[in-house]
């Protein structure tokens, strides 16, 4: 008995050691391929996108008379919901979601067409949203990254 546990426990420890290094080897390289995706997104987003090398970390980007980027967080049903948005002066918005862990199924369409097929709708728009079924928290937690992303970009132009 004492055996199989002693056992038990050094496989444990060296598991946990092998995943402990396997997660600070290759924590940098997920880290180099989020930010590429951050990117790739945010140059999906703009009409004019052309960055090559942009620090994320820096943001809000942009100019309040053509267009503010940035990024936003909330809390969904399964933890933190990450977006990029692009809001235009003219009150139209554009958001894609670049992590999240909502069940897969009912957070699927928040990385859908159903993000997508709003983009450059009208801020009024986005704000009045129609429930999805079954996904209740999800889409509050859209409907406050809508709300976030909206205030961050007014106060930083009221700012300037």
């Amino acid at each position: 008995m004492v055996r199989s546990t002693t056992f038990l426990i050094i496989l444990g420890l060296v598991c946990g050691g092998l995943l402990h290094l396997t997660h600070q080897w290759t924590g940098p390289k997920i880290e180099q391929n989020r930010a590429h995706e951050r990117l790739a997104v945010l140059q999906d987003l703009l009409p004019d996108g052309n960055f090559s090398q942009v620090d994320l970390d820096t943001m809000p980007l942009g100019a309040c008379h053509t267009w503010i980027s940035a990024a936003s967080q909330t809390t969904g049903y399964a933890g933190i919901i990450e977006a990029i948005y692009v809001w235009y002066p003219n009150n139209r918005f554009s958001m894609r979601i670049v992590r999240h862990r909502e069940t897969p199924g009912f957070g699927d369409f928040i990385t859908g067409e159903w993000l997508t097929n709003l983009d450059l709708a009208p801020i009024s728009e986005w704000q009045s949203l129609d429930r999805v079924s079954g996904a209740t928290i999800t889409f509050n937690a859209i409907q406050t990254l809508v709300h976030q992303a909206t205030k961050q970009s007014e106060d930083h132009c009221r700012e300037k």
